[in-house]
């Protein structure tokens, strides 16, 4: 991303990053526009490095599942790190 103007890619960029070239279904290109909004959080039509950045994280941490997020306590049994979403 250092190639572009400012670290910042416009949509195009983005779908060339995506590297879906020819031909796209409607249903691609609304998920793509979609993604792209939700990377472009302050909805200036750029995406910034710190929002990429952001984006992939928040992505990779969403990818993983409770398996992967939980760690063995000082007894070595497996605690939870993290619960889930709607438990208090």
């Amino acid at each position: 991303m250092s190639d572009c103007p400012g670290d910042q890619i416009s949509f195009e960029e983005f779908l060339a990053f995506k590297k879906l070239h020819g031909e796209r279904t409607e249903e691609d290109l609304e998920r793509l526009v979609l993604e792209f909004k939700l990377v472009d959080t302050d909805a200036n039509g750029r995406i910034d490095w710190w929002e990429f950045l952001t984006y992939q994280a928040k992505m990779k941490l969403f990818s993983r599942n409770q398996v992967s997020l939980r760690t063995p306590d000082v007894s070595g049994q497996n605690q939870a790190l993290f619960t889930k979403l709607g438990q208090s």
